[in-house]
């Protein structure tokens, strides 16, 4: 179980040189992910998956509450 839930206005990405970074970092309003050259790789697969159909997975590092996860809300 996670520990809670937050949401934000906005989501900010930025791109750092290093091929591992993984830093997020939330505000009251904002939130930013900073990602190295293979966290950029990972998430252009998890959009294509998205825009294809694919739902119900994480992307990040192994600490389950740092990491992302996409899928589609249900109607």
């Amino acid at each position: 179980m996670f520990s809670g839930i937050e949401t934000v206005a906005k989501l900010r990405l930025a791109y750092v040189a290093s091929s591992t970074d993984w830093l997020f970092a939330t505000s009251p309003n904002v939130a930013t992910l900073t990602i190295g050259e293979s966290w950029r790789i990972k998430l252009r697969e998890a959009a294509i998956a998205l825009s294809t159909g694919g739902g119900d997975f994480r992307v990040g590092p192994e600490d389950r509450e740092r990491g992302i996860w996409f899928w589609w809300w249900r109607r």
